[in-house]
């Protein structure tokens, strides 16, 4: 006779793989937000200020990929069984591919590198935030959690804008306390002012946003276990049922 064989139940973590799908599309978002700031024709004279004016239209559109796109994208497929790790590594890949594109952007720009990370920490803080409600979204399968989840991303994004033009706090520059909150208009105003000194205001919403995102993460990671995505299990059949 054959000694029974004793099998040894590996609990092995689950992994997540990097998002080539999302990497494809935001690169050709990256694209095409890159031939829409600077166009496809070459400027004859080009100046500073063109490229700081391109520059803006740019990082706009970088931020509606990051604020809208991404967790629209997210939202709509189904469950994670990782809800809390995906968005991370999606966000991680997502700002690694910015920074080719980011970086060389201070020849034409004249840009110093402590600019260049300043606008690098604002952006990887509202991303990272917004990674933490993607996450919360993910967390079950429920359209309704998912619908506000992105509606609060949108809200996010516009409500600042919004509030600038209905309290009518727009100065002749195009400037307004409240644009300084919206992960979208933030970058348009500072990079407009091409200032040589950075107002200690800017690292300071750096650390509210950054501050933000660390307690929405806090929220996720203390979410209830029940709201994770479960499989449907499997009942024994009915006829071994009545046999037995």
């Amino acid at each position: 006779m054959c000694a029974p064989r004793l099998h040894l139940g590996v609990i092995r973590p689950r992994q997540v793989r990097l998002p080539r799908a999302l990497l494809l599309w935001w690169s050709l978002w990256l694209l095409a937000s890159w031939f829409l700031a600077f166009g496809w024709r070459w400027w004859i004279q080009p100046s500073i200020a063109t490229y700081i004016t391109a520059s803006q239209r740019m990082m706009v559109s970088v931020m509606l990929g990051v604020t809208v796109v991404w967790p629209l994208y997210r939202l709509v497929l189904r469950p994670s069984h990782t809800p809390r790790l995906l968005p991370l590594v999606d966000w991680l890949a997502i700002f690694a591919t910015l920074q080719v594109l980011l970086w060389p952007m201070r020849v034409p720009t004249q840009w110093s590198a402590l600019e260049v990370m300043l606008i690098d920490l604002t952006i990887f803080a509202w991303g990272l935030f917004y990674a933490a409600l993607i996450g919360l979204g993910t967390m079950g399968a429920g359209r309704r959690r998912r619908s506000m989840v992105m509606l609060t991303c949108i809200l996010l994004a516009g409500a600042a804008p919004a509030v600038s033009l209905l309290s009518g706090s727009v100065d002749r520059t195009g400037e307004s306390g409240w644009l300084h909150w919206s992960p979208v208009t933030s970058l348009w105003v500072h990079i407009g002012r091409h200032s040589i000194v950075i107002e200690a205001a800017a690292w300071w919403r750096i650390v509210v946003v950054a501050g933000a995102a660390g307690l929405a993460w806090l929220g996720l990671m203390l979410w209830p276990a029940a709201s994770r995505p479960q499989r449907p299990t499997q009942r024994p059949p009915a006829s071994a049922g009545a046999a037995a």
